[in-house]
């Protein structure tokens, strides 16, 4: 529910585990999913006060929002990782580090490559 999100209105920053390529239930079709038009808002909300980022929970791969209208959404509302390949343990290291020690720069630090943790491509080891 949106209302679970306020719990992070203190924080300093939100790390959104979403599935495949970054999708997150952002989407109102009907009655049945009119919730998700306020979780957006609610992120949209929170992504003007705090940095608000997305990783997968695949094993592997990038999160690519720009495949699907979610995904869009999102980047819209101003989360980031598009197109990155970090797990979430990293990313919440990553924005923890960045915003203790850089949070001027944490928009663009974000997205860039700092110690490795982002591959220049994403590989498929089976």
């Amino acid at each position: 529910y949106a209302k679970e999100f306020l719990a992070y209105r203190s924080c300093d920053g939100l790390v959104l585990v979403g599935s495949g390529l970054g999708h997150f239930p952002v989407n109102h079709f009907d009655s049945r999913t009119k919730e998700h038009a306020k979780i957006l808002q609610t992120i949209s909300r929170l992504a003007k006060k705090m940095p608000v980022v997305m990783v997968s929970n695949c094993v592997s791969g990038r999160v690519n929002m720009l495949v699907y209208g979610s995904g869009r959404k999102l980047l819209t509302a101003g989360v980031l990782g598009n197109l990155l390949d970090m797990h979430f343990d990293v990313a919440y290291v990553k924005l923890a580090y960045l915003l203790s020690c850089h949070k001027k720069n944490l928009f663009v630090l974000y997205g860039q490559d700092l110690r490795g943790e982002i591959s220049s491509r994403s590989n498929y080891a089976f």
